[in-house]
């Protein structure tokens, strides 16, 4: 069982969502924006595992509300579903200027994420 690290690029969808697939039992390391225009999480895998899991992340600018996963997991038409308690992984800030401030006037935004694990 080989361990290696792994970059996943995180793309929120439905506004602040991300489903990422990902080898069963990886252990999520850090999130970070080092390019400051993408969001990437690092996680430690194992390259050999064929089976996937979704992880879902939630991505929340500052003075942004916060979601409940509870909703999203609902709408999914998941029954027996048992939440475990959200964990904040990181702070990440974007460079503005490629959005052409029209979001804030700033050139900084900031975005702050979090992980969902639930079982079926």
């Amino acid at each position: 069982m080989p361990m290696t690290i792994w970059k996943f690029e995180v793309k929120p969808t439905k506004g602040h969502l991300c489903e990422i697939e990902m080898p069963k039992g990886s252990n999520i390391l850090s999130v970070g924006s080092p390019d400051r225009e993408h969001i990437y999480i690092w996680a430690e895998v194992d390259s050999d595992e064929k089976e996937k899991e979704i992880r879902l992340l939630f991505v929340y600018g500052t003075g942004h509300p916060l979601a409940d996963p509870l909703e999203y997991i609902k709408s999914k038409k998941k029954t027996n579903t048992n939440i475990l308690p959200k964990k904040f992984l990181g702070t990440v800030f974007v460079d503005n200027s490629q959005m052409g401030k029209a979001y804030v006037p700033s050139d900084t935004l900031v975005f702050h994420v979090y992980m969902v694990n639930y079982n079926d």
